[in-house]
């Protein structure tokens, strides 16, 4: 039986293997990638990978770039006071947004298919004073996103691992600027898709564990806060709104259309990033939800373990 040290070293061994992994595999990719152009890409191209990019990869990195390390604690934590409704919106809200990206990016796209950015086109169409004021937004929003997804990661090994949180946010942040840097947009593309896979298998293994182990009868009615609750029918508006905004402003997301192959590979690439968005939120949120419906987890638990309660895993800060 490992101690917390033996334990917290275990960890941090296999989670450093697996992000050096993931950059070897970057790595490797930009090597292949640049030979496969014989060297000859432009700046333009190192940013936008214009034309170049099939429907399956732009679907797993539509798919991998919406879904980030939050996914693991913020769709059991809305479950918890916003009940199945909620649950169920938050889901198609995270995943809806791609589909409006598609359609908004595809026409811009076709209009003026040089552009490099939405702040670009937002400067061809309306001017500088529009495209300052897009860019400003668009720079204020993906620093915020930027931040959480970090501090999710370090909150995760901190709560679960029971260790500081700055080690592997250095590893994972200075290994992805590396990678990013070498071989631009169609490596972080490539990475989406190994990742977006990995991610996939995790959850599915996750679920069937689950659907073999959770034998608590779910009450009727329903506890106060999980079943059909106000919260749940008002994050109609404030979660779709939040959601669609926050995806708009960002061009994390809008590079995906400057590097689809043509209009066909970004709309599949959308259709089938927002399926898998919404399934793995929802599975994600619904683990949570069993996990407060059997009584494995209260508001007195740790909210970052929410959904990792459901299958009998304390935290180490359970406060």
């Amino acid at each position: 039986m490992l101690n917390q040290a033996g334990y917290i070293a275990v960890c941090y061994v296999v989670g450093a293997f697996v992000a050096v992994a993931f950059a070897t595999y970057a790595f490797l990719f930009g090597v292949w990638w640049t030979r496969k152009h014989s060297g000859n890409e432009d700046t333009e191209a190192f940013i936008t990978a214009r034309n170049t990019q099939s429907v399956w990869r732009i679907g797993w990195s539509f798919y991998a770039g919406a879904v980030g390390a939050w996914v693991i604690v913020a769709p059991s934590q809305y479950a918890s006071f916003s009940g199945i409704v909620g649950l169920v919106v938050y889901a198609i809200a995270s995943g809806i947004p791609i589909l409006l990206i598609a359609a908004f990016g595809g026409r811009a796209h076709k209009d003026m298919p040089h552009v490099l950015s939405i702040a670009d086109f937002m400067g061809w169409r309306f001017g500088p004073i529009a495209k300052t004021l897009v860019f400003l937004i668009c720079i204020f929003n993906m620093c915020i996103a930027l931040l959480a997804e970090y501090t999710t990661i370090g909150a995760i090994f901190s709560d679960f691992v029971g260790s500081v949180s700055y080690g592997i946010i250095i590893l994972i942040g200075g290994l992805t600027l590396l990678y990013t840097a070498y071989g631009g947009l169609a490596v972080s593309i490539a990475t989406d898709q190994a990742q977006g896979i990995a991610s996939v298998i995790l959850a599915a293994l996750l679920v069937i564990y689950v659907a073999v182990t959770y034998r608590t009868p779910i009450p009727h009615p329903l506890p106060d806060g999980l079943g059909v609750t106000e919260a749940g029918w008002l994050a109609i508006f404030t979660l779709g709104s939040s959601l669609i905004s926050s995806t708009m402003f960002s061009e994390a997301v809008w590079q995906r259309v400057w590097a689809s192959r043509d209009r066909r590979a970004l709309n599949g690439g959308a259709a089938l990033g927002c399926v898998a968005i919404i399934v793995v939120v929802f599975l994600s949120g619904f683990g949570g939800w069993l996990a407060f419906v059997g009584g494995f987890a209260t508001f007195d638990s740790n909210p970052n373990t929410y959904l990792m309660q459901v299958r009998g895993i304390a935290s180490f800060s359970s406060t």
